[in-house]
């Protein structure tokens, strides 16, 4: 093949990769502002493909079609993105070819893990569970994929215990007393929030053992670092916020309407600090947290006196609603500077570099670093 045209070929399927992820983003913090019902925390495979828009298969081959019209399953948009093919001609090559890394690097959590991300066979999951029931990652892959739905509050327990400081635990354990219609014990879970840390959905640490595994498997190095941003646990996660979220705000305004003001005021205060949780711009995070933040954090805003100016928020609400419009709208203009200063790069030098920032300071600050050294928009 002309040496060329399968340059130009591998630099479509980096910017691809790289523009679906902002893409994405963007079209999901969309998606998370409309009211609705919500999927699952994980779905079936039959189920995801139903429920996703016939063009989200397209999504690999144009990623501004997924910026533009942004789709309505972030299920659907992952399957298309990660999976090659369910077809058993590729999928049968595909497994082999995860059998033999395994074979070369060993049947450990993480590895088991990767093989799961990257196949969604849940056998993979399954023993990583059976094997390694304490480690944290393979629990939370057991909570968000629902593998033994009668186990749930069991695999919830030994997550928050695994990783006390983690909230992630307990927004799912929230989530779930809430599907039970025990909205009391979900309060008492989201109260124990307030003293815990950052929601860390592992992302960071997924991906480089998905880069690896991706790398073994005969993908270039660019190519592998742009899926494994793209697998792992983190839109199962998002999606979950959405109905968290939404649950919560139905949860206040009942208490509103029972005049419990108190109550309804500290739903909203809790609510506020889960979004700014996702709202993080540092080490391992993507545009697409951000984006789930914000529209969150406006879902709860939303419902209160723009007058007002709440302890919690330490500004007028229409200054913050404000604010966080003009965040969105610059993450916009920077996914627009993405695709047009990409495009001008005549090598993987720059490309590379900005996924490797991805990986090691977060997408904000990849995103700022590529701006400067181009013209802003």
């Amino acid at each position: 093949m002309n040496p060329e045209l399968e340059s130009m070929k591998s630099w479509i399927l980096i910017l691809v990769g790289l523009v679906l992820i902002v893409g994405l983003a963007m079209g999901l913090g969309w998606w998370l502002s409309r009211e609705g019902p919500l999927p699952d925390l994980a779905r079936s495979d039959s189920e995801s493909a139903e429920g996703s828009n016939p063009a989200a298969s397209s999504a690999k081959m144009n990623a501004r079609h997924a910026f533009s019209r942004p789709q309505p399953s972030v299920t659907g948009n992952l399957k298309a993105a990660n999976e090659t093919s369910e077809d058993d001609s590729t999928r049968g090559p595909q497994i082999l070819a995860i059998e033999q890394y395994l074979a070369a690097k060993g049947r450990n959590a993480d590895t088991l893990l990767a093989a799961f991300f990257t196949s969604q066979d849940k056998v993979y999951l399954k023993e990583a569970a059976q094997q390694y029931p304490d480690n944290a990652q393979v629990q939370l892959a057991m909570i968000v994929n629902r593998v033994s739905p009668e186990d749930q509050r069991t695999w919830i327990e030994k997550l928050k215990q695994t990783d006390p400081s983690n909230s992630v635990g307990y927004y799912l354990s929230a989530l779930e007393y809430f599907r039970q219609k025990n909205p009391q014990a979900a309060l008492q879970e989201l109260i124990s929030t307030s003293s815990l840390g950052l929601f860390n959905n592992y992302r960071r640490e997924q991906s480089r053992q998905l880069e690896d595994m991706q790398l073994g498997m005969g993908s270039n190095p660019a190519d592998a670092k742009a899926t494994s941003m793209q697998a792992g646990l983190g839109m199962q996660l998002l999606s979950g916020v959405k109905e968290l979220s939404q649950q919560m705000i139905e949860q206040q305004k009942q208490y509103l309407q029972a005049n419990e003001v108190t109550t309804a005021s500290l739903l909203a205060n809790l609510g506020t600090a889960m979004a700014r949780r996702l709202n993080y711009d540092g080490a391992g995070s993507l545009v697409i947290d951000q984006l789930v933040g914000i529209a969150v954090e406006r879902q709860f805003l939303s419902q209160l006196d723009p007058a007002a100016s709440p302890d919690y928020i330490g500004q007028p609400v229409s200054h913050r609603l404000d604010q966080l419009q003009r965040i969105e709208e610059d993450f916009q203009q920077q996914d627009n500077f993405l695709s047009q200063y990409l495009q001008s790069q005549p090598n993987d030098n720059v490309r590379l570099e900005y996924l490797n920032r991805v990986q090691a300071s977060g997408e904000a600050a990849a995103l700022r670093w590529l701006r400067s050294r181009g013209t802003s928009p």
